[in-house]
């Protein structure tokens, strides 16, 4: 007999492997995993109770591990008042580490609607998400007044603002909270050596490639030789464009054997403007081995910098095996400065 189908896995991170890093005001009862359990009739309530008002909710989910995240499912109770309590704007975070957020990767406006919406952006990496609602539904719909009418005369058309008080945001009911993760069909898998792009004229005296800095021998680090590779000085600056969905950088770092008494110096890797590693001070004979998860970004930038020793003008470096790892299709190219 055959086997029935296996059954089609959503793009919706499980509950298991969610763990809600900060909270928002929860009814007791009411948790905020009552959202991501696949169950309709456990609820996510924040405190109803509006004698302290706080401003935004918002909350902050960790995954685990770093995902490719590009959607949000979201839905309102779901019972006879599921127009209380729904999401109206919103703000999406996405990041490694929390309280580093940046600015929102997504931010918009849900309508007053029954049953489940879906928040769509562009993919982006990390490990945490921080979802922040900055303002919930009139139940009678936005041409529908639910101020005082004796106010509102007051105010004309110009809305009232108080700096020192908080946002008023009343309080949310959510049946459903689901992550989206980004999926993309399989490709053969593709490598790319940075020594193997082409270098721009600008940087000719910057880059070598495939060979040491200092003289006319390859790559030599602990008496090592490296068939692949960038060669650079002390203060050096090679800016890549990325294109596609390259998954990591791999490199080898340390001081060529041609300078190593010279000193040492740092190598740093920039992503999209934001600076994903530094090595601290290499000499010889360190070597450090760096692997880093590049998906999402169209930009990268080398760095050396840092330079210090006996002849800190003399030291140069390697980008040793330097190699981007992706699928086919992926493409990269070195930029002029």
């Amino acid at each position: 007999d055959a086997f029935p189908a296996a059954p089609v896995l959503g793009r919706e991170l499980p509950a298991d492997s969610l763990l809600v890093v900060n909270r928002p005001a929860e009814e007791p009862g009411h948790a905020l995993e009552n959202a991501f359990d696949d169950d309709p009739n456990t609820w996510f309530r924040s405190v109803r109770n509006q004698a302290v008002r706080t401003g935004a909710h918002e909350w902050v989910v960790g995954f685990g591990e770093r995902k490719m995240i590009d959607g949000i499912e979201i839905a309102p109770r779901n019972d006879k008042n599921w127009k209380h309590g729904q999401v109206r704007d919103y703000e999406v975070y996405l990041g490694d580490s929390n309280g580093e957020w940046g600015e929102p990767i997504a931010r918009g406006r849900l309508q007053l609607k029954e049953g489940v919406q879906r928040i769509d952006f562009p993919a982006h990496a990390g490990r945490l998400l921080r979802f922040r609602v900055l303002s919930v539904q009139n139940p009678e719909g936005d041409g529908a007044s639910s101020t005082d009418p004796m106010v509102t005369a007051a105010q004309g058309s110009a809305r009232a603002f108080d700096a020192l008080q908080p946002r008023d945001v009343g309080p949310i009911a959510l049946s459903t909270f689901h992550i989206l993760e980004h999926q993309e069909p399989e490709r053969p898998a593709r490598q790319q050596y940075l020594s193997e792009l082409p270098v721009p004229a600008a940087l000719a005296s910057q880059v070598r490639a495939d060979q040491s800095f200092r003289g006319d021998a390859g790559l030599r680090m602990n008496g090592l030789q490296f068939r692949r590779g960038l060669g650079v000085g002390g203060n050096s600056r090679i800016d890549l464009r990325l294109q596609g969905g390259w998954n990591l950088l791999r490199a080898d770092l340390g001081i060529d054997d041609a300078c190593r008494t010279a000193g040492g110096l740092q190598f740093q890797v920039w992503g999209d403007g934001r600076l994903l590693y530094d090595s601290g001070l290499v000499k010889a004979p360190g070597v450090v081995k760096p692997e880093l998860d590049i998906r999402g970004l169209s930009t990268l930038s080398l760095r050396t910098l840092g330079a210090q020793g006996s002849q800190p003008a003399q030291v140069c470096a390697n980008w040793a095996n330097a190699v981007l790892i992706g699928q086919e299709g992926d493409s990269a190219s070195i930029v002029a400065p």
